[in-house]
């Protein structure tokens, strides 16, 4: 930063605590409610601020060892981050079966070998990999039919 600017803005800021002040508006600032509660503004917020773009999901302290994982929400998307058994980098995926589309995962733990959907079992790999589906034409069921 400029020297000269840096001596300006702790002038500034000395002169606020001197005079008990800050440097808001002198008067409030009046908001409809309706920004708050507006479906368009928030997609288009969403849509601006978390789609394209890189977003935080989590630290690398929330996968402690290999096999770690934890669900969140990024904006409205439920992901599922993992880090690998074999270790490796964290891998982050859509936390939805893409059968039914209910999560394979909640909250954080220990993976296990695989991801398992809750509605059909549909089992997941490590790097996503579908590797399951027992109740597909074809696959045995539990009755061996």
């Amino acid at each position: 930063m400029d020297r000269q600017l840096e001596h300006e803005l702790l002038r500034r800021l000395l002169d606020l605590h001197d005079e008990r002040s800050t440097s808001l508006a002198a008067a409030p600032r009046r908001q409809d409610t309706s920004v708050y509660v507006d479906r368009h503004r928030m997609q288009a917020e969403i849509d601006v601020l978390l789609r394209g773009h890189p977003s935080v999901a989590g630290l690398s302290c929330d996968l402690p060892q290999p096999g770690s994982y934890f669900t969140a929400l990024v904006g409205t998307v439920p992901v599922l981050v993992v880090r690998p058994p074999g270790g490796g980098a964290p891998r982050c995926f859509l936390n939805a079966c893409r059968h039914r589309g209910s999560a394979v995962a909640a909250g954080r733990g220990d993976s296990g070998r695989a991801f398992t959907s809750p509605y059909h079992a549909w089992s997941y790999a490590h790097d996503g990999t579908l590797i399951g589906r027992p109740l597909a034409r074809g696959a045995c069921t539990e009755t061996g039919r």
